[in-house]
């Protein structure tokens, strides 16, 4: 992958995750295209809290790497009850979890947190 060192980074750094999705999906992209913030929209989505904004650092990069370890090193404690998600402003989004399905499964909630607040705007 061509994120390989946001990967690597981040498992060295915190070894209770054991599943990251790094992704582009349609309905977060208007929450990721200018670093808003995307709040929870229901009970289940309630328990991951706000996601993490990470600045716009350039993709693909030694300091994109460093830049998520640095936003998630706050979150620590949450891990072990959930995944977190990042927004990487003007990027993409960075899901971790304790495994693959728990990161995946964040990633689902952002993607319809982010879904939901944009219908509610219409």
């Amino acid at each position: 992958s061509r994120e390989s060192a946001m990967h690597f980074e981040t498992y060295r750094h915190f070894p209770e995750v054991n599943g990251i999705c790094h992704a582009h999906p349609r309905y977060l992209d208007a929450f990721i295209f200018d670093g808003r913030p995307l709040t929870s929209t229901n009970q289940y989505t309630a328990r991951y809290g706000e996601a993490i904004i990470v600045p716009n650092i350039k993709a693909e990069s030694k300091e994109l790497a460093e830049g998520v370890v640095a936003a998630l090193r706050p979150h620590r404690e949450r891990l072990q009850s959930f995944g977190l998600g990042l927004l990487l402003t003007y990027h993409g989004v960075t899901c971790v979890g304790k495994d693959l399905d728990e990161a995946f499964e964040t990633l689902e909630c952002m993607e319809w947190a982010a879904h939901t607040l944009l219908m509610r705007k219409l």
